[in-house]
């Protein structure tokens, strides 16, 4: 029984763990989160000047 508690709190705990991990991508254009984002935009306008 121990086991099988422990290994559906690892389940959950997983579970939980990859929402907000999923939940994190989505939600990123936050203030304080932008810095990487902001890096993203600056090379997708370079690539796109470079396709124009």
């Amino acid at each position: 029984m121990c086991k099988a508690v422990t290994g559906e709190r690892v389940v959950q705990h997983l579970r939980s763990r990859t929402v907000k991990i999923g939940t994190r991508h989505p939600r990123q254009p936050a203030p304080r989160h932008t810095a990487s984002r902001s890096r993203g935009w600056d090379e997708a306008k370079h690539t796109r000047a470079s396709l124009k």
